[in-house]
């Protein structure tokens, strides 16, 4: 500061004076009041530097600032709406059919010739034909068959015990089915009947079908 740099000047200068006039009053050598004024300058300069020092300045700590947070948003909840209860969708099923219809069951439809009454010669051969449908609601197997009724008293004419009917019949499907027979050696009226029948021998109707001669 301008102030104390003055005062050290004048001091300096009053203490050199003091030194040039009196050097020998007290006794010290020249050598020793310059050194003396020496050291006292320098401990003034030290002095002024020291006070023009600045104060230290306390440093403060940082402080820890928390890292925001996310904070999730609110989800919307849909309420529950009411709905109609559904309904019962009903589907055919075979035993819905069975109360009306059986799984099992035959409709005539034709026949070919020989028709009943139909005049022959002893041992004389012939075919005869029947055509059926499938009235029921369960299709008809290959393997089922025209079985020969032996309990109906009639004449077997030289047919098979069992005739396979040969196809596989659709419900509403229907079958020809032929026999290969021959006219007994016996005059007189004759018939022979024979009944549909699963692979199992369970009759598929209630008739059977049947062929009637007259050998002369």
């Amino acid at each position: 500061m301008p102030e104390k740099k003055v005062l050290i000047v004048l001091v300096l200068l009053c203490a050199m004076v003091s030194a040039c006039n009196f050097p020998l009053e007290f006794g010290y050598p020249e050598e020793d009041v310059g050194d003396a004024v020496a050291e006292t300058v320098e401990a003034l300069e030290k002095a002024e530097a020291e006070a023009e020092e600045p104060e230290p300045v306390l440093e403060l700590a940082p402080t820890y600032t928390p890292m925001p947070t996310n904070t999730p948003e609110p989800t919307y909840t849909a309420e529950a709406t009411l709905t109609d209860e559904p309904t019962a969708t009903v589907e055919a099923t075979e035993d819905a059919e069975a109360t009306s219809t059986p799984c099992y069951s035959a409709y005539f439809v034709s026949e070919s010739k020989p028709y009943d009454g139909t005049k022959m010669s002893p041992g004389e051969s012939f075919t005869k034909s029947w055509t059926l449908r499938n009235v029921g609601w369960c299709n008809w197997k290959s393997n089922f068959v025209l079985d020969f009724d032996d309990e109906s008293g009639g004449h077997q004419m030289g047919g098979p015990d069992v005739q396979t009917i040969g196809k596989k019949v659709k419900p509403n499907g229907e079958v020809k089915i032929t026999l290969n027979l021959k006219a007994p050696n016996k005059a007189g009226t004759h018939y022979s009947k024979w009944n549909l029948q699963t692979n199992e021998g369970e009759d598929i109707s209630d008739f059977p079908v049947y062929v009637m001669i007259v050998v002369e």
